[in-house]
């Protein structure tokens, strides 16, 4: 199967409205109709669930293969963690047939469509080299471990989305996020922003800090001394009197927590473990009777809560623990969130340790009804599962949560609390605050119900938005010109910082910056993620345009010099990305008092 790349559109094209591959199918009619048929029955059953508008063209088998690969390199892609939306085909008039599909990294999408069409001629019965194949679908999965939104940036990204917030990764890591423009934009790692005080962030990545801190608040906090060593843990755990929890001071997400364990050996072997994922000093802490909570504190405000339930088997009295940890985990991951989210649960040295505390191993065969706890911590990643319990939170159990946040001066938080009840106050049942997290999970809130648009929406707050944008399409010449005569109608001390890209050039008011890319969209990019920015010129050639895409997904305005280059094609993308256009006239004096006019107008601010 013959697949000639035609075009990586970075922007909206008239194919689709995010960056897309663009391709032609070779004219292979001989083969077409063998890799439509039995192409189709391997993607239906591959991907069930995918669903399309468009169905196969019978009459015409090489545009139904078109589609086909369009579809399939879609979904192998969100298969991957990604959120690509479009994907089609369509004969041009000239009889050509072209395929296009989106991507988050044109690399990824490139090695999914070779993928695809491998695929695809070998359900046909065609010879493949299996050995590339399989090659490169393991470049694939590391590309897009790499280039596509991790679990907690996929949910912020469905969020900004579903509030028609411009998002992106950021132009220097791939871990980080971009969500809104200029003034109006944010960087993200997961749910940690660069809002969030450098203080805070100490006092969330040591537990022992975090206690002090919370205390000085005048709110409950856990008890613990630190060890350096085995002995110092068995004779900090003598000084508390009852069972303790060993966990890593600067570790998340469980990683070598063991609860409730009382015997020197046990202690002596929590500590083991405990070494093994921290150099730092281990923590002992008192044990704490009653649930784990998790409650999500985002712009100082409690947005979700959920209790998070230790792992349990329950046994059938024929399968031993074994057997029933493997069904466990099945069955957590069966659903499409529960793949996305969930973890197995692990078989280590915490688990041992919680099944010789009740006296059984992994080959026990508990009586029929007899629960049997596989971890003495909840966290989903480890095991637990989330239920939603924001309705039952007690306002002065909120209120603690919202101080706590304040406080370290942290845009989203969340905070680990655990108590007998969560709809009594913190003063009449006992409980502590046992962590805080600047990178907080949003798993547990998605799988106790939440859905991901929406938990993520309340991470990115309230303040994200789009600053006034212009785009002009012109010649590299005519940009300096514009530019230029911008600069005039503005003044020498305009009332904001101006955004302004053109013939190589990008500036942010008084200052000049140097490129940190060589495409226009990388310009553009930079540009909109600059704080510093309030309102953007952003000139660009009709060239880039028709080769990679529009600028930006949509925008306050756009001129369009007359007399250009794809003119036709130039409108007619323009007005599907713009509220409004101007075709200037390809007159005398350029650009024109009233172009002039309506750039200020728009990128001018209220007075």
């Amino acid at each position: 199967m013959e697949i000639k790349l035609l075009r990586i559109y970075h922007g909206p094209s008239l194919y689709a409205r995010s960056p897309a591959l663009l391709w032609a199918l070779g004219d292979d009619a001989d083969r077409a109709c063998a890799w439509a048929e039995a192409g189709w029955s391997a993607f239906r059953a591959e991907y069930p669930q995918a669903r399309s508008r468009k169905r196969p063209d019978k009459a015409d088998p090489l545009l139904s293969v078109a589609l086909l690969v369009a579809l399939w390199t879609r979904e192998i892609q969100n298969a991957a963690n990604g959120l690509i939306d479009e994907a089609g085909a369509a004969k041009r008039p000239e009889g050509q047939i072209v395929g296009w599909c989106g991507f988050h990294n044109a690399r990824v999408a490139r090695l999914a469509l070779g993928i695809v069409s491998t695929l695809i001629a070998r359900s046909a019965g065609d010879q493949v080299d299996n050995a590339a194949l399989a090659t490169a679908t393991r470049h694939f999965r590391t590309a897009a471990g790499i280039w596509h939104p991790g679990p907690t940036s996929r949910a912020t990204t469905m969020g900004a989305r579903s509030r028609d917030l411009p998002c992106a990764p950021s132009l220097f890591h791939r871990s980080l996020w971009h969500y809104g423009w200029g003034r109006l934009g944010r960087l993200y790692l997961e749910t940690s922003s660069n809002e969030d005080g450098a203080i805070g962030q100490r006092i969330a990545r040591d537990k022992w800090i975090t206690g002090q801190f919370v205390r000085s608040l005048g709110f409950p906090a856990a008890q613990h001394m630190a060890a350096d060593s085995a002995d110092e843990a068995v004779a900090a755990a003598a000084r508390m009197e009852g069972p303790v929890v060993i966990k890593p001071m600067d570790r998340g997400k469980g990683h070598g927590v063991m609860v409730g364990v009382e015997t020197e050996d046990d202690i002596r072997a929590a500590f083991a473990e405990a070494r093994k994922w921290s150099g730092e000093s281990i923590l002992v802490e008192r044990f704490i009777p009653g649930d784990d909570h998790r409650l999500l504190v985002v712009g100082g405000t409690l947005v979700a809560a959920a209790r998070r339930d230790p792992p349990w088997v329950t046994g059938d009295g024929r399968s031993s623990v074994r057997q029933l940890i493997g069904a466990f985990n099945e069955a957590r991951t069966s659903s499409p969130v529960g793949a996305l989210y969930l973890s197995d649960v692990v078989i280590d040295a915490a688990l041992h340790g919680e099944l010789r505390r009740q006296g059984a191993d992994m080959d026990t065969v508990p009586a029929a009804g007899t629960r049997v706890r596989l971890r003495g911590n909840s966290n989903i990643s480890t095991g637990g599962s989330p239920i939603d319990v924001i309705d039952r939170v007690h306002p002065e159990v909120r209120a603690m949560a919202e101080a706590i946040a304040r406080n370290a001066q942290v845009e989203a938080v969340g905070i680990d609390y655990i108590t007998m009840d969560i709809a009594r106050s913190w003063r009449d049942v006992p409980g502590a605050v046992i962590e805080i997290n600047l990178t907080p999970g949003l798993d547990v809130h998605i799988v106790s119900g939440i859905g991901e648009a929406e938990i993520g929406a309340a991470v990115l707050g309230k303040d994200l938005g789009r600053i006034p944008v212009v785009v002009v399409i012109a010649t590299a010449a005519d940009q300096r010109v514009v530019i230029e005569t911008f600069r005039e109608a503005i003044g020498p001390e305009p009332v904001c910082r101006y955004g302004m890209m053109g013939d190589g050039e990008i500036t942010v008011g008084a200052t000049w910056l140097s490129p940190a890319g060589g495409s226009s969209h990388e310009l553009v990019q930079q540009l909109l993620q600059n704080r510093d920015c309030d309102a953007a010129l952003l000139c660009v050639t009709p060239e880039s345009v028709a080769a990679a895409g529009f600028p930006v997904d949509r925008c306050r305005l756009t001129v369009v010099r007359a007399g250009l280059p794809h003119a036709a094609y130039l409108q007619r993308l323009s007005e599907l990305c713009s509220e409004h256009v101007i075709e200037a006239a390809d007159g005398p004096v350029w650009p024109g008092a009233d172009t002039i006019a309506a750039l200020v107008s728009v990128l001018a601010p209220p007075q």
